[in-house]
């Protein structure tokens, strides 16, 4: 199943709260963004330190992005 597009108006960003193994890895796979994308979304976030119930920011998908 695929993310969903952004929503016109809405936010840049939709918010997920991290479950047992999630990474940023497998988060941009899951949503279609680019890992940096993700990375740039979470400034000041250590992605290997993600901790159960944290809440990240997620990139919509850009209409380039390649699946």
């Amino acid at each position: 199943q695929s993310a969903p597009a952004r929503p016109l108006g809405q936010e840049k960003f939709r918010k997920h709260v991290i479950r047992s193994n999630d990474n940023f890895y497998k988060l941009a796979q899951h949503y279609g963004v680019d890992l940096k994308a993700m990375e740039q979304a979470n400034p000041g976030l250590n992605s290997t330190k993600l901790q159960i119930g944290q809440v990240i920011n997620v990139p919509y998908p850009t209409t380039t992005a390649s699946r």
